[in-house]
């Protein structure tokens, strides 16, 4: 991306999902976010907490590299839900039915529901108990 943009993807991502969407408090650099807000888990063989992201801004990568609030990601949830409708004109529909298109074909189960395929960070699964998914 960097190559085709000359910009490296954290900003690409900033300037063209994050701050369209209005997501404010997202960002792909962990040197932006006060640790004090990371998430932590108790590591039981030592009864000591430890942290659950080990990266520097060099080791993020585009594969779930990025630090967000709740607040933010029902913000991207939405986008897609609505079809693009909650900030119109960020991606047309073709675009839309793209990112959400399984690219990967997969076959697997994992707890309750079968995984057939992945693309652009969303997880194509099929519905438990027979329930129908909104996308």
């Amino acid at each position: 991306m960097e190559r085709q943009t000359g910009k490296p993807w954290q900003q690409v991502m900033a300037n063209e999902v994050f701050k369209p969407l209005g997501m404010h408090s997202t960002t792909a650099y962990i040197s932006k976010v006060n640790p004090h807000y990371l998430s932590y888990v108790i590591d039981d063989s030592e009864g000591k907490q430890t942290s659950v992201f080990d990266k520097a801004d060099n080791s993020m990568s585009a594969a779930g590299g990025h630090l967000s609030t709740v607040d933010d990601l029902l913000k991207y949830l939405q986008f897609f839900l609505s079809d693009g409708d909650s900030t119109p004109g960020l991606l047309s529909n073709k675009q839309l039915m793209f990112a959400r298109s399984p690219i990967v074909v997969q076959s697997n189960r994992y707890q309750s529901y079968g995984r057939y395929g992945y693309g652009l960070g969303w997880e194509r699964r099929l519905a438990p108990f027979g329930c129908k998914l909104p996308l």
